[in-house]
Parts: C-alpha cells; sequence; structure tokens
C-alpha cells in the first residue's frame, strides 16, 4: 500500500503553512509591495520560487 506524503509550504522558515488560496493571496500582498521574488518551503524540504514582473503580473 502507498501512502502518499502531503507537502506543507511556507514563506519563510517558522511561518505556518499556507493553503494555496492563501498562497496566492499573500503572492498578491507581496507583488503590491513591490517584492517580485518569493521562496516557499515545503515540508519535505523542497523549494519553490516565484518570480514576478510586475508589467505582467
Amino acid at each position: 500500500m502507498v501512502v502518499p506524503v502531503i507537502e506543507k509550504w511556507n514563506f519563510s522558515e517558522g511561518a505556518p503553512p499556507v493553503s494555496a488560496e492563501e498562497a496566492v493571496d499573500e503572492l498578491g500582498r507581496r507583488i503590491a509591495d513591490g517584492e517580485l521574488e518569493s521562496w516557499l518551503t515545503s515540508s519535505t524540504g523542497r523549494s519553490l520560487a516565484v518570480v514576478t514582473n510586475t508589467e505582467r503580473a
């Protein structure tokens, strides 16, 4: 039997995990604040970078 591993993602070390909807909201806030690069870290140690362009984001 294979048990799927559900990853949890957070924006910074020690921050609580976010849902997909919360991540989209947070990315929108970051873009509005001029933060054009955001990193998320998963509970399994993987990293995800989101880089935005203000003219297209």
